[in-house]
């Protein structure tokens, strides 16, 4: 009955019948069949196309629970359905009940969700050492277990820190198949290729298992080419597996969409992530509702309506203890927060009481005195702090409140944040903040030479404000004996990153530093021709007064006025100069003010006062003294804010 009842679920076998295959469960059940309310469940979680209806689902396993023999698998089936929400309203206090007793069967996979509900609840974990039940689901073969160890070793504040241990728990749970270790030791610099080969079979085999987690890692290591060779037709293979219907669909869709919006796919695709999280969020997921907030709030094409939308689910994300949701509406205008009933700063405050170290951190750091500093602080160092970033900020808050204590706190503080980018993908803007903060000497002495290194790490890294930084201190010596050619060699690069301020840089090294001056002028030529209007400025100027070579106004004109052409207010300034003195082009009062005319409507405070001006003496201009003092007072209020 019961192999009758799945053929016609499937349609394998037999046309694809689901009544019928539903009424030879039903009748298998009175025979206390256990398989049969096992598959029975699957129907109703929507595993074989009908569309979910989970109270059936959790009638279905609870009849299987009540009949003798049943297995630990049935009772941590269940629980999962109570943990989820049935009607959209978890029931914890039925799930832990069922995890326990899974997890006193000795079953692994209730012993490791045991501990992750536990962990999500710590006010329910009192008298549990939930280590402890990781660690003995770890030593009976539970790769879930190992890699939750992992993280909980790198950060958390269930046990100290221990680089080493999580590195050793990583190895062992992708060595065992789990499916995001696997991928995280793929990923890493200077990965064993023998290793990643092995784990990578892993993976394989999981997802071949039917693991939908696994099903999702496998499609993006054949589309990226990260552990194996690429092959699209088998990463969409993999990825049309993940998502066909089932248990743990929604798992897959999100864990998808997350990858999708960081860009793991070659680069980000928000309109089909935002299709699977709008699916999953109908469900009632909150993890879904933070994604797809958080993805409305901050995509470019939102709108009003989005935005307003995306408040709307991160508010609710936020009222199912999403810490991170709250940050993120913290980061929200005032005034699009009044449907909330809260402000940012209010909202901040609830991210850091709901254990979000870095709204934490940044109230500490808005402190007004040393004594609210401090209180934030001592919250801060009751949370789990696990970003670099997070570690470096938190320190130069500690030198800056807590005197002699502040400074060690610093300098430890500083030492796990280097120790973390040891173990992690280095991370350009963290690379450089602790490079500064070194130089600054939080934590204890100044080490110029560490500092370097991680500030060249960081522009090696791709960090352009790291590239300005090493050019401007070789170029003023700050760094040690000054060195032009090492300052045009950065600030180059910083050039090429599209920095605006490193053009300026060069030219006025093409001004001062005549042996290294032509350097300095090719590098802002070859940014010139490229059509970098900041590069075509500064390169027209350097023209115009024979920085770096013979002067030539007519040409530096003609450059400035392609930089003016392109928008560059500067140029726009520097071309009205020009017409105003003849000095490269025909003097030209009338141009002269026009194109101040055009820096003032650009929004430039300097330009309208010199409209201003030219309206009231009548330079290149009628007299008009009415508009004269509208631009003085437009300039005013501009330059106020």
């Amino acid at each position: 009955m019961t192999s009758l009842g799945e053929y016609y679920l499937r349609g394998e076998g037999a046309p694809k019948d689901i009544a019928k295959g539903v009424a030879w469960l039903e009748k298998a059940g009175t025979y206390a069949d256990i398989d049969a309310y096992k598959l029975l469940a699957r129907h109703y979680r929507g595993e074989f196309g009908s569309a979910p209806d989970l109270p059936k689902a959790v009638e279905a396993l609870s009849r299987a629970v009540a009949l003798p023999g049943h297995g630990t698998s049935v009772l941590v089936s269940l629980a999962r359905l109570y943990a989820a929400g049935i009607r959209g309203q978890p029931d914890i206090e039925s799930a832990l009940a069922l995890y326990r007793q899974a997890a006193d069967r000795g079953d692994p996979s209730g012993l490791t969700e045991l501990a992750k509900l536990l962990l999500a609840r710590p006010q329910d974990a009192e008298g549990t050492d939930v280590v402890a039940l990781l660690k003995d689901a770890a030593d009976r073969g539970s790769p879930d277990a190992m890699g939750l160890l992992s993280d909980l070793y790198e950060c958390s504040a269930v046990v100290s820190p221990d680089m080493e241990q999580a590195r050793s728990w990583l190895v062992r749970a992708a060595a065992a198949g789990h499916p995001r270790s696997i991928a995280a030791l793929a990923s890493r610099a200077g990965a064993d290729p023998e290793m990643t080969r092995r784990n990578m079979e892993a993976l394989k085999g999981a997802a071949e298992e039917g693991d939908r987690e696994s099903m999702v890692l496998l499609s993006f290591a054949y589309r990226t080419g990260q552990g194996l060779d690429r092959d699209e037709r088998l990463a969409a293979k993999w990825q049309e597996a993940a998502l066909a219907p089932g248990e743990d669909r929604s798992r897959a869709q999100l864990l998808l969409a997350r990858k999708l919006l960081n860009g793991e796919r070659g680069g980000a695709d928000e309109g089909f992530a935002r299709g699977l999280l709008e699916e999953v969020a109908r469900d009632g997921d909150a993890n879904a509702a933070f994604e797809l907030g958080r993805l409305l709030v901050s995509a470019a094409q939102s709108d009003g309506d989005a935005r307003a939308r995306g408040v709307a689910l991160l508010q609710k994300a936020a009222a199912s203890g999403i810490a991170p949701a709250m940050a993120i509406l913290a980061d929200q205008p005032d005034d699009q927060l009044r449907s909330t009933g809260r402000t940012a700063a209010e909202w901040r405050r609830s991210a850091a009481e709901a254990g979000n170290a870095r709204a934490a951190i940044s109230l500490a750091a808005l402190a007004k005195d040393p004594s609210e500093a401090s209180a934030w602080i001592a919250r801060v160092e009751s949370l789990p702090v696990c970003s670099a970033r997070d570690m470096v900020e938190l320190a130069q808050i500690q030198s800056r409140v807590n005197g002699s204590r502040g400074a060690e706190q610093a300098r430890i503080w500083i030492q796990r944040a280097v120790d973390t980018m040891k173990f992690s993908e280095p991370d350009s803007a963290t690379l450089f903040l602790i490079g500064r903060t070194m130089l600054e000497g939080v934590g204890g002495a100044s080490d110029q030479q560490a500092a370097l290194a991680y500030i060249k790490r960081s522009a090696d890294a791709g960090k352009v404000e790291a590239m300005r930084f090493l050019g401007r201190h070789y170029a003023s010596g700050a760094l040690g004996e000054g060195d032009n050619g090492l300052a045009i060699e950065w600030l180059a690069r910083a050039l090429q990153g599209g920095d605006e301020g490193a053009a300026t840089d060069l030219a006025r090294l093409a001004a001062s530093a005549e042996e290294d001056a032509p350097a300095a002028i090719a590098a802002l030529r070859a940014a010139a021709e490229a059509g970098f209007a900041p590069a075509v400025r500064e390169y027209g100027r350097s023209l115009q007064f024979g920085f770096g070579g013979a002067a030539d106004p007519a040409q530096g004109a003609a450059w400035l006025r392609k930089a003016a052409d392109a928008g560059d207010v500067m140029a726009m300034k520097e071309l009205s100069r020009a017409y105003a003195s003849g000095y490269g082009v025909e003097l030209s009062a009338n141009a002269s003010t026009d194109w101040l005319l055009r820096a003032a409507n650009a929004g430039d405070a300097e330009a309208m006062y010199g409209v201003s001006l030219a309206m009231t003496l009548g330079f290149g201009t009628e007299v008009n003294t009415e508009a004269a003092q509208k631009w003085l007072a437009t300039a005013e209020a501009t330059a106020r804010r």
